[in-house]
């Protein structure tokens, strides 16, 4: 199990314990949590660094890399810890299903969070503020 499955679990022991319970495997449930999170870090990394150019200067590269990473990891936290659990329709089904992609993103490649994240003015903070009430929204589905 990764740091962001360990991180998922250790929430859900304390915050969550009777859903944690109702879990056949905590384990293997967290150690696959955690490989899907790390995924989305990676390719929102990815994301964000495509939207500016490498810097020449070593130092400034390397803050770029990190500060991307962050947001990333920030963000795919957010996910994982402070929203409440997806609710299901009466057909048992997820009502975002299909709706998000695996990095966190609507699958819908004309939805507007696709123009923000190549938008140089839209900070990560705001970006992430935004798919954050977008992804709220489905909730309520």
């Amino acid at each position: 199990m990764n740091e962001l499955g360990r991180i998922a679990m250790t929430h859900w022991e304390r915050w969550r314990p009777a859903e944690l319970r109702q879990i056949p495997d905590p384990k293997a449930h967290f150690t696959q949590l955690g490989a899907r999170a790390q995924a989305q870090v990676v390719s929102l990394t990815e994301e964000m660094l495509r939207r500016e150019p490498p810097k020449t200067d070593y130092l400034a590269e390397v803050s770029r890399r990190s500060t991307a990473e962050a947001t990333a990891r920030e963000m795919v936290l957010a996910d994982l810890l402070e929203m409440p659990p997806r609710g299901e329709t009466k057909g048992g089904q997820d009502p975002t299903e299909g709706l998000i992609d695996p990095s966190g993103m609507p699958t819908d490649q004309a939805h507007p969070l696709w123009a923000d994240l190549e938008d140089e003015t839209v900070s990560p903070n705001e970006f992430q503020k935004r798919r954050a009430a977008w992804v709220d929204s489905l909730q309520t589905l």
